[in-house]
């Protein structure tokens, strides 16, 4: 769009008002041009969005209770792979869009199962606070944890950091009675802290393991040994121990067992991490 004002209309030996209106007019005449075009660029965006928002994604259309179920395809089949990652499984799915959201969050199954390695102390809160909803989601459902719980020795001290997995147990006692499959596996100080008593009806899969088995013979023996540990889950066949969680240690319901794996501390955090 050519302009008919002289280039050096601002020139001081030629501004006069006349040749001043004639520009302001030709600079008018312009913007309304660049108005005009970029009204016709806005309608012709907000008709394509307004087509795109229209437009229904085939996986859209199905059912919430099939999206669920395909959800519940994308989680690892092993318990030890289950740890909570923002790359699979349900908080994958809470990321996508609202609706998946939604169903994820809507679907229990999904979270019914879970798995934290704890080997960072520091992260231990944002641990905590990830399993209490996590297993709240689970609503009615069976449930399968494991806590594999190994802080950082010191140094220095050859001795763990501070720390504890009794705030884990703690968090999923409430939810004892859904148990179907549980794995635990901490220092021997821990075990001897933890406190896991109650009924367990459901309850067919039991690992402990300890991860310092040099304290096993160190540590002083308690007048309260052996422990009865799950006597009160009559649904319990299958059990794995470490090696150091000999009789003397823990007394299981041995009579109902049908499959028992007897494992010493390097076997048992392979089987694990395997």
């Amino acid at each position: 769009m050519a302009s008919t004002v002289p280039n050096n209309v601002l020139s001081p030996d030629v501004f006069t008002p006349a040749v001043t209106r004639a520009h302001i007019a030709a600079i008018t005449s312009r913007m309304n041009a660049v108005y005009g075009y970029l009204y016709a660029l806005n309608a012709r965006r907000n008709a394509l969005k307004s087509h795109l928002d229209a437009y229904i994604y085939p996986v859209l259309t199905l059912p919430n209770e099939i999206i669920s179920e395909i959800f519940l395809h994308t989680i690892p089949l092993d318990l030890r792979d289950q740890t909570p990652s923002v790359t699979q499984g349900p908080l994958l799915a809470t990321q996508i869009c609202r609706k998946w959201r939604h169903i994820a969050l809507s679907s229990p199954r999904l979270w019914s199962s879970i798995a934290l390695e704890l080997v960072d102390v520091a992260a231990e809160e944002r641990e905590l606070n990830l399993l209490k909803p996590w297993l709240a989601r689970s609503q009615d459902c069976l449930l399968s944890i494991s806590l594999f719980y190994e802080p950082p020795r010191d140094p220095i001290l050859g001795i763990d950091s501070n720390g504890s997995v009794e705030a884990f147990v703690d968090a999923i006692i409430p939810h004892s009675k859904r148990w179907q499959d549980l794995e635990i596996v901490t220092p021997m100080s821990d075990f001897m802290r933890i406190d896991i008593t109650g009924e367990f009806p459901l309850l067919r899969t039991l690992t402990l393991g300890i991860t310092n088995m040099e304290a096993v013979t160190a540590y002083p023996r308690s007048p309260t040994w052996p422990y009865e540990i799950f006597h009160g889950a009559p649904a319990l066949t299958e059990l794995a121990l470490a090696r150091g969680f000999e009789p003397a240690v823990l007394l299981p319901p041995w009579a109902q067992l049908t499959k028992i794996y007897i494992l010493d501390a390097d076997a048992l955090t392979a089987r694990l991490r395997a």
